[in-house]
């Protein structure tokens, strides 16, 4: 029997709905995926035919190519973080890049 599961991800507005998806077969999942920006006046049947045009492997690209934004991102504050630590000029009086309260890593920190 096929299955079709299709889940509200609770991203979107209440006009655009994002949604997870599962396709199984006897219970074995034949394919999964996330569908953004589906227009809730043109109905459930749309929704649906967003499903069956989904291409996994297009977007297995689209979330490569996020997870290369977000190492950006995560460098970018990284040297943020190190600019704070090593800039005495910087004078803030705790560092947002250490946890104070549990791991102080800084001079500044460590004494807070």
């Amino acid at each position: 029997m096929l299955t079709i599961r299709i889940k509200n991800d609770g991203t979107g507005t209440p006009e655009i709905g994002n949604y997870d998806f599962e396709v199984l077969v006897n219970n074995g999942i034949i394919d999964f995926g996330h569908v953004n920006g589906h227009k809730r006046s043109e109905g459930w049947q749309e929704l649906v035919r967003m499903i069956a045009d989904y291409d996994s492997f297009d977007q297995l690209i689209a979330d490569l190519h996020k997870m290369q934004e977000d190492e950006k991102l995560r460098k970018a504050a990284e040297a943020m973080r190190e600019e704070y630590l090593t800039n005495p000029d910087l004078n803030m009086d705790f560092c947002y890049g250490c946890d104070v309260k549990n791991n102080p890593k800084c001079d500044k920190c460590v004494g807070a």
